[in-house]
């Protein structure tokens, strides 16, 4: 089976002050995996200035993105954070946020796909509770891709 995210694009109990540094951190996980340039985090951010928290897609849990680049975004990638102390971004019905995804995709459908892999996974009982109490990688990464 293919991996849904890899083990180091994730990182728990990540210490930040705002949604910025959230997105800017679970980004920069998959900048270094090589999947995306720095500016398409810079993107996802600017997303969220332009368009509002609609990234913030149930209680407590963000899908930072932007839309499809192939010039700088290298391959389709997913990388999930936990943070220390949830953090607001401006959604009064599902703020605070505590699970910080950020996706890229090179076209549509990949952007799509890999949405629709996200969601399956949250709508799965207990699963987002789980993730949310671990304080490690390891046992993420099984969670995450034993489906």
């Amino acid at each position: 089976m293919k991996e849904l995210i890899k083990k180091e694009n994730i990182k728990v109990n990540v210490d930040v002050s705002n949604w910025e540094d959230a997105i800017r951190v679970s980004g920069e996980l998959l900048v270094k995996s090589k999947s995306i340039s720095k500016k398409y985090v810079e993107n996802m951010i600017d997303s969220v200035k332009n368009l509002g928290p609609y990234i913030v897609i149930a209680p407590g849990i963000a899908i930072a993105h932007s839309k499809p680049d192939n010039k700088i975004v290298y391959k389709s990638d997913i990388s999930l954070i936990t943070l220390k102390k949830p953090v607001e971004f401006g959604n009064k019905k599902n703020d605070p946020v505590k699970l910080v995804f950020s996706f890229a995709s090179k076209e549509s459908e990949g952007h799509l796909q890999n949405l629709s892999k996200i969601a399956d996974l949250l709508e799965k009982e207990g699963f987002v509770k789980e993730i949310s109490e671990s304080s490690d990688e390891n046992e993420i990464y099984n969670l995450l891709n034993k489906i």
